[in-house]
Order: C-alpha cells, then structure tokens, then sequence
C-alpha cells in the first residue's frame, strides 16, 4: 500500500493542522500494516496442517529412485509405442494404484490409450532436390542441386501414407503467418495450392508487446503453426529454414528430433502435408540465389550495388567480376550505397580487403549482408512484404516405414468430496516419453531423457504419493496425468486437452513439470504464463513464502510457454503453466546455475548425453514439488473460479469451456 504524500503536503501547506495530520498517518501506516499482516497470517492459516504435513513428506530419495529407473537404458528412450515406452506407462500406472488413486483412464484402467501413426523416413529411400528454372540448352538433370537427408534437411509425411512424390514450385512466404489480429497476413495475394512453402522458424521481429509479443515468442513462430498453416492454406509441403538464433536451438537439436520415427494423431482430420521438413541456412541460401534472389532492392535499397565477395576467391558488383582497385575508382564516380554479401567459408582477410576497397572510395564502411538470405528475412519482417513464387521447384521422394501403434496417458485421481458437476479440480502434468533409440546404431544409441523429462515424471509422482497418503480430504479432485508423445509435439497432452477425465471447464488449474535439473535448491522461479491468470497473486504469495523470487521468462524469444505440455491444456481454457527453476541456486550465485543450464542445453538436451548421474541432488526437485503441492491446495480452496485476464489469447477458450461445464 502506498500514500500519497503529495496530499498531505498540500494539506499541510493550506491549513497547517500538523498534530491531526501526523496523527492521520500514523493511523494509516498502523492501518496498512495490519491489513498487509492479517492477509498474510490469513494465508499461511489457510494452508491445513494436512497439507503442510504432506508437503514435509516428499522425499527428494523417492524422486531419484523413479528418474533413475524412468532414465535406465532397460527402457530404451521411452520412444512411444516402444517396448520401454510401454514399461514407463505400467510402472506409473503400477505407482498410481500403490498410492490409491482412482483409475481416470479407459474402461476403469489408468490408461488413457490414443491411435498414433508413427512415420519413420528411410534416409537410403528418401531424396530431395532443387531444380532452378534450367537456362536455355541446359537439361534439366544436369541442373539439380541434391540435398542430403539430416544434415542438409529433414522430412516427414503428414498424410501417414508410404511413399510421397513431389514436384512442386517453391513459394516464399516469409514468416508463414496469417495473424488478423497484427494486420499481418504472409499469404495474402497469393496460391499455394499444391505448391512447396518456404518460411522463416519464429515471429516477424518486434519490440512493441502489442505487436507479435513484443521479445516474446507467440504461437504464430512456433514450427507445429507452420506446418499447420501451410497445410490450412493448401500447401503440400513446408520447408521451414532454421536459423539457430531465430530457433534457439541448433541444428543438432532438430536433426536429433527429426530424423528419427515421428509420431501423428491417427484420427487427425486437419489438412495435413506431405512434405513437413526442416532445412539448413546454407540451403535456404542455395534457393534464394538460384532464384536470382541476391538483389539488395529486396531490402528497399534501390540505389545500392551489391558486392559480393565469393567463396571462389573473387569479388563480383552486381553479379560482374572485378577487381579491387576498379571497385574503388567505380564506387569513387557512382551515386551508389554499396552493400558487401559475403558467401560462407570467405576468409576474414579476403572480406576485409573488400571493405578496404569501399572505404577507399569515401564510401565508408559498407554494410554486410552475409547472404541472400539474410536479406530475404530482413525484407520479410517488414510491413509491404509480399510473398513470391520462385524459379525453383522441389523434387521430393519421401518413403516412410508406417508404423500404427497405441500409446497410453496414464491418469490418476484423487477425487474431492465435491467431485460434482462443481468440481474445480487440479490438473497436476508431467510427460514420460522421450526420443526412444537409434537401432543399429554403433556406441551409445539410447537417448534416455533423465532431465527430459524423468525429473518431471519422477516429481509428479512423489507428488501424487504425497496427496494420497497423506489422508487429506481435498473439496476437488487432484488429478495426475503423465502424458506421452510430447516430444513429439505435445500430441499427448493434446489428446488429454481434447478428452479430458472431466469437462475443461470443471478444471481450475494444470501445474506442469518439465527438465528440471537435479543441481541443488532453487532460489528462483519461472512461473511464465502464471502471470496472465487471475491466480498470480496466489503464485506471487506463496513464492515468497517458499524463499523463491519469481523471475521472468529468461529467453521469451524461444517461445518456451508454447513448448511443453501445459499449452496443449490452455487451448482448451484451462489456466495452465510450468513450475520451473531460474539461475540462483543456494550456495552458488546466478552465473553458476546460468551456466550449467547453458551446457545441458549445449551438450545434451535432446542427446544421448542426458543421462542420470548419482551426483544429482534432488532437494530442488522436492522443494518445487512442494511448492506445487502448495499452490494446488489454494486453487481447489479458491473462492472463485481461475480464469485467464481479459484479452488473453485463451480467454474466449475457457469462456467456452466454463460455459460447457
């Protein structure tokens, strides 16, 4: 509670009542304190000792025991539909009926079982190709730029069939983004019927929150929309161009996801592509300059010439070789902006002499534009940006292994006395699936997921132990869900979104856990989404009692709040968010916990690295558990209903879904 002392100041200007006014303020300070200690002492009651009992029972030893079973290689990467997948979901389902909980899954069974199909291409079968429009005299199979499967691209067949064929023209389509709401549509004017996209991962740039997020990733540049809306608009494939900064995340990370089986909803009756794929910088680079794309007017500079300094050790203006004195004395006499494009694997020494040259010509020192395509995504976060057709086609044969399978979520409940048409249940979330293993593979071929995402299931786990055994009585039901495919891109929780154990709009809350790395205590927490819901005051609250500072998103740019399974349940309207850990760690300042987030991301996220290590320590682990055991008890005892605050982009999905219930 603030004053405002400018009143009292005139106040005291006009009439000079000094004694009444300091008593007035002393009364109103007395006040204000009262009000902040009764609220909180209010809160801390409102915590049962039941609960506060539970809450002391998590053991971060129970938490390693199920990460270092969930992550052992006896599991082979719990691909789903795998044999080890199958054995993560008997085993949390088998931990479910230990503790008590009610089966919330099919035909009174804990398991939730969905159809997939899971499309494996096979890399000796699968091809891919650019054909630019030939010259004239030039035969077509003379003029192909070949692609190599992984390190060149990645591709999968949506449409669930064998074998594909394509021979499409590529269309580009900048971001690939049809956003009314931002006056922003990169598919106006344009047919992409039975043609090939070409779009940039990620969201047009911007630093105004109103426009596309501001820093902050939207939906819109997350790859799944991508795909989603090339096929809405009647495109048969997508090549999505990945740049590591725009992605945040390497090559590696999408090679490592891509190239092995993924999984699609069986009963999906969305447009669907045949030709899903992910491609390098260099090969983006490769179609812009074969379609003649190299031209610094598609950047709105109509008077420059571009210099272009080229892996074949020359320096060409405007597409013309020439040498660096004649560059100097042509620029010196030209009304030009010159701009240097640099081709990759150009030493620095040859780009400098190149600069040195325009700087000679009192030009001064050019701007680099280190390829074709770097214009072309400049030109595409602009306003006017105008999708183009290209001199390129696309030759795919994609052959695919078609593997139809079952995967289950495995749900668990803990029914409250008010399980009714009321209900405002909570949604505890972690999934179990992770990348499954390469066969034949020579070496270590098991990605065993131990942080992604055996903490956050071992977690939900100790959890879910934790509220049944402890003998509280909850007025709703706590509901525990380890879900698969996510992945494979949040399918699971999808499914459990759209077939959930009790209607959305009976759910207050979904709590999810996802990769929380055993390092130590936490003293920061990421609660990103929470702050969009009408229960953040809640969350703030209990943070503080926790010693937790609630720190921002660290990198809204990657989008992570589309990323992990508590989206899949906000799509449906449920409030929902991820607990996670920031940087401060007890006994280590924030530079130590940024750094070993740093180097699992750079050395094993979604590799074969992420292993379990006895030396982890869990004690962060259980402290978050408890911290969510704790926000769970305020939901269910709220006093109205959680909703997301006006104009958030899941509003209209919970005013459905309450309106349903």
């Amino acid at each position: 509670m603030q004053l405002d002392w400018t009143h009292y100041k005139e106040a005291f200007r006009s009439t000079n009542p000094l004694p009444r006014i300091q008593t007035r303020i002393r009364s109103a300070v007395a006040l204000a304190i009262s009000l902040l200690v009764i609220s909180a002492s209010a809160l801390a009651q409102a915590i049962p000792p039941a609960v506060k009992a539970a809450e002391a029972s998590i053991d971060p030893e129970k938490i390693r025991a199920h990460v270092k079973f969930l992550a052992d290689d006896l599991l082979e990467g719990r691909g789903p539909g795998l044999r080890g997948s199958e054995i993560a979901a008997q085993y949390i389902a088998t931990q479910f009926a230990l503790y008590g909980l009610k089966p919330g899954g099919d035909n009174g069974t804990y398991l939730q079982q969905i159809n997939f199909v899971g499309m494996n291409a096979i890399p000796a079968k699968t091809t891919m190709s650019l054909v630019p429009k030939k010259p004239e005299g030039i035969g077509i199979t003379l003029y192909s730029i070949d692609l190599k499967y992984g390190d060149d691209y990645t591709v999968s067949n949506r449409t669930l069939t064998p074998t594909v064929d394509i021979d499409a023209p590529i269309v580009f389509v900048g971001y690939g983004i049809t956003a009314p709401e931002f006056n922003w549509n990169d598919y106006a004017n344009i047919d992409v019927k039975g043609k090939v996209i070409l779009c940039i991962v990620g969201d047009p740039p911007s630093t105004d929150p109103n426009f596309f997020g501001g820093d902050a990733l939207t939906y819109y540049g997350r790859w799944t929309y991508k795909f989603e809306q090339a096929a809405r608009m009647g495109a048969v494939g997508a090549l999505i161009i990945h740049r590591t900064d725009l992605a945040s995340y390497g090559w590696d990370v999408v090679k490592n996801s891509n190239t092995s089986e993924k999984t699609y909803l069986r009963d999906n009756k969305d447009p669907q592509l045949e030709a899903a794929s992910w491609i390098q910088l260099d090969v983006a680079n490769t179609i812009f300059k074969a379609a003649g794309l190299s031209d610094p007017r598609h950047i709105g500079c109509s008077n420059c010439t571009l210099i272009t300094v080229s892996r074949d050790h020359k320096v060409y203006q405007d597409g013309k070789p020439i040498s660096l004195k004649d560059l100097t004395a042509g620029l010196f006499s030209d009304a030009v902006t010159p701009i240097v494009q640099v081709d990759n694997g150009v030493s620095q020494s040859e780009v400098q002499a190149a600069i040195d040259a325009v700087k000679r010509s009192g030009k001064g020192t050019p701007r680099i534009l280190q390829s074709p395509v770097d214009m072309m995504i400049e030109a595409a976060g602009k306003r006017g940006f105008k999708a183009i057709e290209l001199p390129v086609r696309l030759h795919a044969h994609v052959e695919s292994v078609v593997r139809p399978f079952q995967s289950p979520n495995v749900i668990g409940t803990l029914p409250g006395t008010n399980a009714s048409a009321k209900d405002q249940a909570v949604l505890y979330t972690a999934h179990f699936d992770h990348l499954g293993f390469v066969p034949g593979m020579s070496g270590d071929n098991i990605y065993n997921g131990a942080a992604d995402n055996a903490t956050g299931c071992g977690m939900l786990l100790e959890m879910a132990r934790a509220w049944s055994q402890s003998g509280i009585e909850p007025p709703h039901s706590v509901i525990f869900a380890a879900v698969t495919a996510e992945e494979q891109g949040l399918l699971g929780s999808e499914y459990l979104g759209q077939h959930p154990p009790i209607p959305a709009g009976q759910i207050a809350l979904d709590i999810n856990y996802d990769m929380i790395l055993p390092i130590g205590v936490p003293l920061e927490v990421n609660v990103n989404g929470a702050q969009r819901t009408t229960f953040f005051p809640a969350v703030e609250a209990t943070a503080k009692r926790f010693n937790l500072a609630i720190v921002p998103d660290p990198k809204p740019s990657a989008g992570s709040y589309y990323r992990s399974d508590h989206f899949s349940l906000s799509r449906v309207g449920i409030p929902a968010f991820s607990i996670e850990t920031g940087n401060r760690y007890e006994g280590h300042d924030a530079a130590w916990g940024k750094k070993q987030h740093e180097d699992f991301t750079a050395h094993d996220y979604h590799n074969f690295s992420d292993n379990y290590h006895p030396e982890w320590d869990f004690a962060g682990n259980a402290k978050l558990d408890r911290f969510g055991m704790e926000l769970g008890w305020q939901a269910l005892t709220a006093p109205t209903t959680i909703i997301w605050k006006p104009n958030d982009e899941f509003e209209p999905a919970r005013k459905t879904s309450l309106g349903a219930k």
